[in-house]
């Protein structure tokens, strides 16, 4: 856990008072909800109604922000938690899903769920996906359909101008005519069926200044340590 607060209870003990870490695949912000509390030492409160401490999910961009200005703190982090953000920061593919989840708050499987219900009420997904990439600061992805069968998959085209581009694909199966299921798929090469490390080609907008920079080397000095 990465700890940013603590304070001392009435036994002397020092205990979290906020602090930050990774469960499920999520970052989450843990905060002290009852300064009475009993099971915390703070005084006689049972929290029976209540929790004494509470919690919300946060990105991993304000997780690494959070280290930007406080770098040394790093060091509270478990080895989970350090691999979770390095691999954020190196790898795009990975740093994409990321993305996606913490902006629906649902795990990818969830979010393709609610996407087939969104099919079936006759939704336009396609530009709504767009318009989320679009807004998390990816550019030259785009977003196409493509069917399967379990065996066979029709071509999809994710090249224009001789270039290959970077293609989220909502793959899709039916029966009869209505779709059954969904699933989706960030992919970069032209036969494309499965994603690929190879991942240069995806950019991220991210202006920083000589003072972020330098915060950035130094986390990663401690997430490599």
């Amino acid at each position: 856990m990465l700890v940013v607060s603590t304070i001392k209870n009435q036994w002397d003990e020092e205990i979290v008072e906020q602090g930050i870490y990774l469960e499920k695949g999520f970052w989450r912000e843990r905060l002290i909800n009852c300064y009475n509390s009993s099971d915390l030492g703070l005084g006689t409160c049972l929290c029976q109604s209540h929790e004494p401490y509470k919690e919300y999910r946060i990105k991993r961009k304000e997780v690494l922000s959070y280290l930007e200005k406080y770098p040394e703190k790093a060091k509270d982090l478990t080895s989970e938690e350090k691999e979770d953000l390095k691999r954020y920061k190196e790898d795009v593919v990975y740093r994409f899903w990321c993305d996606i989840e913490e902006f629906f708050n649902m795990e990818k499987e969830e979010i393709e769920k609610s996407i087939l219900s969104a099919v079936k009420l006759g939704l336009n997904v396609e530009d709504r996906l767009t318009k989320v990439i679009e807004e998390l600061g990816y550019s030259d992805i785009k977003v196409t359909w493509a069917f399967s069968d379990g065996f066979n998959e029709f071509p999809f085209n994710i090249t224009r101008e001789n270039k290959t581009y970077p293609t989220l694909i909502i793959w899709y199966r039916e029966d009869d005519g209505e779709i059954y299921d969904i699933f989706l798929e960030l992919v970069t090469t032209e036969r494309g069926l499965e994603a690929t490390e190879e991942t240069q080609s995806v950019q991220v907008n991210e202006e920083k200044s000589e003072d972020e920079r330098k915060a950035e080397r130094i986390i990663e000095e401690l997430l490599n340590s």
